[in-house]
């Protein structure tokens, strides 16, 4: 098991983050994260390209999703 620091919440730029998903993952890499997930705002269309990533610089990759929800009460 790999042990080491994790983000499991980021945006990348199919959101309102400002890196593409590969330059977000390689970005993670160099900074000694071991794994990130992407949380896109209602969106997975950078989970192939963040996997793709992960793979090329020896990073774990999450896939994942923030969803917006109205409700009576707001969003």
């Amino acid at each position: 098991m790999t042990v080491g620091r994790i983000d499991l919440h980021t945006h990348s730029d199919f959101s309102d983050g400002d890196l593409a998903p590969r330059d977000l993952v390689r970005t993670a890499a160099r900074m000694g994260l071991v794994a990130l997930s992407i949380t896109d705002h209602d969106t997975l269309d950078g989970t192939d390209q963040a996997l793709a990533a992960g793979e090329e610089f020896s990073i774990g990759v999450i896939p994942g999703v923030e969803l917006s929800v109205d409700h009576e009460d707001g969003s």
